[in-house]
C-alpha cells in the first residue's frame, strides 16, 4: 500500500483524483515540510554530537536489533478476519459508499478502500502479535482511512477531525485512559453510523 503525507496547506483538491488513488493513504503532517519539531530536532542535534549516546531509557532495554526481529516476526505472522472485524469493515464501507457520491461520479470511495481497511487492519493486528483481526483493529485502521478521506474531501461522514486516532501525549496511565475513553466513542459513534447508512448490514448500535 503506497502511502503520502502532503504538507500543511498544500491543496489536496488540486492533485488529479487519478493520481490520488495511486496512494491508497494520505497521512496528515502537522509540520510544514519546511519545518522540523522542536523535539526531532533537539534529537537530530545530540544524536549528532555522541552517536553511541543512550539518549532514551527505552534504549537501555530495547536495541535496533530487537525492533528489526520484532517487526520480522510481526510481518510473517498468518492473521484472519474475525466475523465481527468483518462486519464493522463491511458495515463502515458500505455506508460509505452509499454517503460519500454525487450524481455526476457515483461513490467518490474507491473500490479500493476495502482492501486497504483490511490490509491495516491485519498490520495493527500483527503489530499486537495476535493471529485474529479484532474490532479495535478494525476501528483503528477506519479512523486512519477516514483521516485520509477528510485530505482527499474535506469533510468526513463521522465528523471526525484530521489526525484523530492518537491525539494524546501517550506518555502516562492518564493519557492512555484518555485514548481508550477517546476509541471507545469513536466505536460507538461508527455503530450508529452503519446503522443509519449501511444497508442490509445489522449491527447493535448498543453493544459495549
Amino acid at each position: 500500500m503506497n502511502v503520502v503525507s502532503p504538507a500543511v496547506g498544500l491543496d489536496v483538491s488540486l492533485i488529479p483524483p487519478n493520481l490520488l488513488d495511486v496512494f491508497g493513504l494520505l497521512i496528515y503532517n502537522e509540520f510544514p515540510s519546511c519545518q522540523l519539531s522542536s523535539p526531532l530536532v533537539h534529537h537530530i542535534l545530540k544524536k549528532a554530537i555522541n552517536p553511541e549516546a543512550m539518549l532514551y531509557k527505552v534504549s537501555q532495554q530495547f536495541r535496533m536489533q530487537d525492533f528489526e526481529e520484532f517487526i520480522l516476526f510481526a510481518r510473517n505472522l498468518h492473521v484472519e478476519l474475525s466475523s465481527e472485524a468483518e462486519n464493522l469493515i463491511q458495515g463502515y464501507y458500505l455506508a460509505s459508499r452509499r454517503l460519500r457520491r454525487d450524481s455526476l461520479h457515483g461513490s467518490t470511495l474507491s473500490a479500493s478502500a476495502l482492501k486497504i481497511l483490511i490490509s491495516l487492519s491485519k498490520a495493527h493486528t500483527k503489530l499486537s502479535l495476535r493471529n485474529k483481526v479484532l474490532e479495535e483493529d478494525a476501528l483503528i485502521a477506519i479512523l486512519l482511512l477516514e483521516s485520509s478521506l477528510i485530505l482527499k474531501h474535506g469533510k468526513s461522514a463521522l465528523c471526525i477531525a484530521p489526525n484523530p486516532v492518537f491525539p494524546f501525549d501517550l506518555s502516562d496511565e492518564n493519557s492512555l485512559q484518555q485514548r481508550d475513553s477517546y476509541l471507545m466513542q469513536c466505536h460507538q459513534q461508527l455503530l450508529k453510523f452503519i446503522a443509519a447508512y449501511g444497508p442490509g448490514i445489522h449491527i447493535n448500535p448498543n453493544e459495549e
